[in-house]
């Protein structure tokens, strides 16, 4: 019994080396060298998601001036400025069917809009033991003590979150009036970005950005799922999906042309019935015929019989006058 004991205690360090074994074997190493084009995905996103949750249709049909000199931009922002913001702004209110006008003095409303957010957010969070530089620091104050290198990081698994966030609001007005008439209120909106690291192996990617998990980049995709089918076009058309709104030869121009192509597509999209074949539905009666003329006896008289002499084609002898 105790022999039995003695190989149990031998064989637990050998359990303990091949776990760790195994661990090592399994681990790996992923980092994320720039942030920028995650930051600029982040923020564009945030921005299209709080603009395609304004309903302009309470202005369709009018003509409206979008007043953005209270939209600035900011130093440091990178692509994604005010530039970015009143782009999505004529884009969801022409989807809305507004008239946009290039002048105040054309329009009969102005839309004023302002923006309270447009920025990115971080924060990392370790399952373990993290880097420090807390003993290097400490034995840095003590006289002929060499310089420690940083304590590694030992963890078993770390996660690092980014999020945008964007913010806006906007108010119509009557121009000649100068009352109010429409206000959107606020609306915030946030996207996300995920990266995980599971044993050094990462980054694996989430979030409203990557549409899917990713791997260091790489879409995951399963084999056993099949592709989403596309969604029938919706009555408010989202700001980042592709949507025809009219056929190209739809379109008006100056000269007026746009009405002859219109017309021509109707008649080209329905053909002309075929020709009816009953004579009775093709021939309409028409107007009668005036009353042959009377003489004085109450009969009518009978067309007098042409000259013997007439050429074909030429006028009777009675209509010819000779010269005087």
């Amino acid at each position: 019994m105790r022999f039995g004991r003695e190989a149990d205690r031998r064989q637990w360090p050998r359990a303990v080396r091949m776990t760790a074994l195994c661990l090592i074997l399994s681990t790996g190493c992923g980092t994320t060298q720039s942030n920028l084009a995650t930051q600029q995905l982040l923020m564009s996103d945030a921005v299209d998601r709080a603009v395609g949750r304004i309903d302009f249709g309470i202005l369709a049909g009018q003509k409206v001036f979008l007043d953005d000199q209270y939209i600035q931009n900011v130093k440091g922002l990178g692509f994604v400025n005010s530039e970015y913001y009143v782009s999505a702004l004529r884009q969801q209110m022409f989807a809305a069917g507004c008239r946009l006008q290039d002048k105040v003095e054309e329009a009969d409303i102005v839309v004023e809009a302002r923006v309270g957010s447009l920025a990115t957010d971080a924060h990392d969070v370790t399952y373990g033991m993290p880097a420090s530089k807390a003993l290097s620091s400490g034995l840095s104050t003590i006289p002929n003590v060499p310089d420690l290198p940083t304590m590694p990081e030992v963890s078993v698994g770390r996660r690092s979150d980014q999020v945008g966030a964007a913010k806006i609001l906007v108010y119509a007005y009557d121009r000649p009036a100068r009352v109010p008439i429409w206000q959107s209120g606020a609306s915030v909106a946030f996207s996300d970005a995920r990266n995980t690291w599971v044993l050094g192996i990462g980054p694996f990617q989430t979030g409203s950005i990557y549409h899917g998990p990713r791997f260091a980049g790489t879409k995951l995709r399963a084999p056993w799922r099949r592709s989403p089918e596309s969604a029938p076009p919706k009555d408010v058309v989202p700001i980042d999906e592709s949507y025809t709104f009219r056929d190209s030869n739809e379109l008006p121009s100056d000269s007026g042309s746009g009405e002859v192509r219109a017309a021509n597509h109707e008649s080209m999209a329905s053909p002309s019935p075929p020709a009816a074949t009953d004579a009775s539905n093709t021939a309409s009666p028409g107007p009668p015929a005036p009353a042959a003329p009377m003489d004085a006896n109450g009969t009518t008289p009978s067309p007098a019989a042409p000259d013997q002499d007439q050429e074909p084609g030429s006028a009777p002898a009675s209509a010819r006058r000779t010269p005087q």
